[in-house]
């Protein structure tokens, strides 16, 4: 049972690698058996990986008999339909954000494919929309109540004045706060003011303000710090932001450094290299391995590693202990999706 459970775990890491730069991790060279078929496929639904395994077999990377060709298709189908819905909701609030005079930032969803390389593999399922603490209640208002139960991006986009890992900018001593980041006491830190300018994008016909590269880099890193467990999604977006030609390697460090952050972004691409297998050794990928060395040596002794290294789907759906080099633990992104229609669990008879 284990080593199936590993086999799944292979080819989900393989799959969020697809077409990632430099990757050396394997897809099936083979159509996969029912029961294979159908975990990988559920597996990918849960992790929000759907539009890179769509991608892959398209590639020919992933050989499918004709009937897994056209469920796929379907899922495939049906989540770019949800990511066009977030696209447009998306320049929706942006432009009545704009009217009413109210500063933002759309912090990842749509704002992702400015690193990816094919941006039609990029599946948006949601979105966060930065606003300054002191408007965040007028942009609620802005964005009215909740949609009803029917409306299929209900919470998928979030409007918020703060991000995970990045609440508290108050430096310590003898560590510079980033200009005008303080804010009132009471509403928080101005992750706007601290994060600097955006990048205007075109979504949906609508010119729309997003983070740079770098700054989503940062964000996402300061993200997976506060996680017990690692989303591969995010994983990947790490990775897929860490290899953009666009980005400010030397930027993105600063600015990781302003919002005392510097170990999460080292930490996050450590962690992105390993699981991906990337060949390509980056300026930043360098730093981050010699970031860490660096804290290992001023740290006490860790206990001794277990004799085996945990394999990927140990660490999966919670079953795995902390990998032993980042301390983190990878699962797919927990979800709410359904099983794909038409298709029902093989009995477990059929199992081989």
């Amino acid at each position: 049972m284990l080593d199936a459970v590993t086999g799944l775990s292979e080819r989900l890491v393989a799959v969020a690698a697809h077409g990632l730069a430099g990757s050396r991790t394997d897809l099936p060279s083979a159509p996969l058996d029912e029961v294979e078929w159908f975990d990988l496929v559920h597996a990918c639904l849960a992790a929000d990986l759907i539009g890179l395994l769509a991608a892959a077999a398209v590639a020919g990377e992933v050989p499918l008999t004709p009937g897994q060709a056209d469920e796929l298709a379907v899922l495939d189908s049906e989540r770019s339909g949800l990511s066009l819905l977030v696209d447009r909701r998306t320049a929706t609030t942006a432009a009545l954000l704009d009217a009413a005079g109210i500063t933002y930032r759309v912090v990842d969803g749509p704002a992702r494919r400015l690193a990816y390389r094919d941006a039609g593999v990029y599946r948006c399922q949601g979105v966060q929309v930065l606003v300054t603490p002191d408007h965040l209640a007028d942009a609620l208002a802005l964005q009215g109540p909740p949609p009803g139960h029917g409306d299929r991006v209900v919470g998928r986009l979030v409007l918020t004045s703060s991000l995970p890992g990045l609440g508290d900018l108050r430096a310590p001593a003898g560590h510079a706060a980033p200009d005008d980041a303080g804010g009132d006491d009471d509403l928080g830190p101005d992750l706007i003011a601290a994060l600097g300018s955006p990048v205007t994008v075109d979504l949906a016909g609508r010119p729309v303000e997003v983070l740079g590269v770098d700054q989503q880099l940062v964000v996402a890193c300061a993200a997976m710090a506060t996680l017990p467990v690692t989303p591969l999604a995010l994983l990947r977006d790490v990775a897929e932001l860490a290899l953009c030609p666009g980005l400010d390697t030397l930027g993105a460090r600063r600015l990781a450094d302003s919002l005392q952050v510097i170990d999460a972004l080292a930490d996050a691409l450590t962690l992105a290299w390993d699981v991906f297998d990337l060949a390509d050794k980056t300026e930043l990928s360098v730093w981050a391995r010699r970031m860490g060395s660096a804290r290992g040596a001023g740290a006490a002794a860790p206990p001794a590693p277990p004799s085996t290294r945990p394999g990927l789907a140990q660490r999966m759906f919670g079953r795995a202990t902390t990998d032993p080099r980042s301390g983190l633990t990878l699962v797919p992104r927990p979800t709410t999706a359904t099983e794909p229609p038409g298709t029902s669990r093989p009995s477990r008879s059929s199992r081989r």
